[in-house]
């Protein structure tokens, strides 16, 4: 082909000229979760466009699933939003009603000093090859996140921070308790996230239409630097404690029970029965033991990417995601890609990490691989890690069972899930062995010996705040 010809068919292919919408963005990693960040009263002025605007910034659908194209990562845990706000901004007769509990942005309740909360967090799934955004789970990692961009964008104001904080100018190292409520399920958690007091010549960025200034100003913000390290994300960042309060009991055991038996139907059409454990602490887990689904220990220990291309045990897991949702009506109901995940347990064992670091057994309570949107995660979504905790209180569970399992045969507790008295109450840490790594939650455990909370430390920092163009030409019709 001619270079004439080349640019002629070049020129053929430019669409009428139209300005891309610019969308202000923020880019956050939250634990081992990356997802796109807007404030609720920015993405309000989408109006019917607002899922559009997510989906084409995220790049998707992409058959390739790579989302080469936009922010997406090609993978669950790197695919996510989250809009957040104050409460009462996700009300008006401007634009249409955004997802989750209507309760959640009512002022007057939010603003109770027990019950209430200071940040309405709306998480988002999306999808990689598809086009809905699945609102009704949530994710754990990205509360981390969530804190820091209610700090970063104003949502926690200045006034606010300053009241708590009661410091002159000068440093500050204190820990500012964040209550942020889940829109998917109206649970209320709080982050407990690390201040500093800096001073610049700008203003904190509150978006487009902060004013510029001249002057110095000192305030407070949420802390970019520490020690703290996670398992799957290189470096040290500040730490960010995450404290869950859980509910009673029947809420935390959607079925009633600890343990439960669903049958399943293997591939050359064998039907067998399987013990599991549902559990809840904010996104419904399903439990089930490596052995009952006859998965080579070499597969588990493998790569993710090795056990994601085993399509045999990928169409079981599924299979058992599916009827032990069966065990709650209210599971079942909600029944969506995102939710209910799956996680297999086995004895904790030795195994080297997807960065090639061995793990030692006798520093875990057990072995873990959690099954995310149809992939096995890189790492532990925060949800899961939680219910892992959660499982370990309940005698008998499937989760219970591997601990105890593990500890008999290499006839030694493992250290870290000795539990400490903390007044009234014992807090009992969860170690396990993930594919990157190790990762710890604490459950705190009532008088009866019942989970009554979690706690779990995550990182978080921002990667870019700004605009993403979004094509007119590219948004669904």
């Amino acid at each position: 082909m001619s270079a004439s010809a080349v640019v002629g068919a070049a020129r053929s292919g430019i669409a009428a000229a139209a300005a891309p919408q610019q969308i202000s963005a923020h880019f956050y990693r939250g634990g081992t979760s990356r997802g796109l960040f807007l404030r609720t009263q920015d993405f309000a002025a989408y109006n019917s466009r607002q899922r559009d605007a997510i989906i084409c910034a995220a790049s998707s659908p992409d058959p390739d699933g790579r989302q080469i194209s936009g922010l997406g990562g090609g993978v669950s845990s790197l695919s996510k939003c989250a809009i957040i706000g104050s409460p009462g901004e996700g009300i008006s007769p401007f634009y249409p009603a955004f997802p989750g509990h209507r309760h959640i942005d009512d002022v007057e309740k939010s603003k109770d000093p027990r019950n209430g909360w200071d940040v309405v967090y709306r998480f988002g799934q999306v999808p990689i090859q598809g086009t809905e955004i699945d609102w009704g789970s949530t994710c754990g990692n990205l509360v981390a996140a969530a804190a820091m961009f209610a700090i970063d964008s104003g949502s926690i104001t200045q006034n606010t921070l300053e009241a708590f904080a009661k410091e002159p100018k000068g440093s500050y190292d204190g820990m500012y308790p964040m209550r942020i409520i889940a829109a998917n399920s109206g649970n209320i958690v709080t982050a407990h996230i690390p201040l500093h007091r800096i001073q610049s010549r700008s203003l904190p960025d509150y978006g487009p239409n902060t004013a510029p200034s001249h002057s110095i100003h000192h305030f407070l913000q949420a802390a970019r630097t520490g020690t703290a390290r996670i398992a799957g994300v290189p470096g040290s960042y500040a730490p960010i404690s995450i404290e869950t309060p859980l509910p009673d009991r029947a809420s935390i055991l959607p079925s009633g029970s600890a343990r439960n038996q669903i049958n399943v139907a293997f591939d050359d059409g064998r039907s067998t029965a399987i013990d599991v454990s549902l559990v809840d602490c904010g996104l419904p887990v399903i439990f089930v033991s490596a052995a009952s689904l006859l998965i080579p220990l070499d597969l588990l220990m493998a790569h993710p990417a090795e056990l994601d291309a085993h399509a045999l045990t990928m169409r079981l897991l599924e299979a058992v995601r599916r009827e032990g949702a069966k065990l709650s009506e209210k599971v079942w109901t909600n029944f969506s890609p995102s939710a209910p995940k799956v996680c297999i347990v086995h004895p904790r064992t030795v195994y080297k990490s997807s960065g090639g670091d061995q793990v030692d057994q006798r520093d875990m309570d057990l072995l873990v691989r959690s099954i995310s949107v149809g992939n096995v995660h890189r790492t532990i979504p925060a949800t899961t890690l939680s219910a892992v905790a959660a499982a370990s209180a309940f005698v008998g569970s499937v989760v219970d069972e591997a601990i105890a399992l593990g500890r008999l045969i290499s006839a030694s507790p493992a250290p870290a899930s000795q539990a400490k008295s903390q007044g009234k109450k014992d807090v009992q840490s969860v170690t396990v062995g993930q594919p990157a790594g190790l990762s710890t939650a604490s459950v705190t455990l009532g008088m009866a010996g019942e989970p009554v909370g979690i706690v779990y430390m995550r990182t978080a920092n921002r990667i870019m705040h700004g605009w993403v163009d979004v094509p007119p030409s590219q948004c669904l019709s």
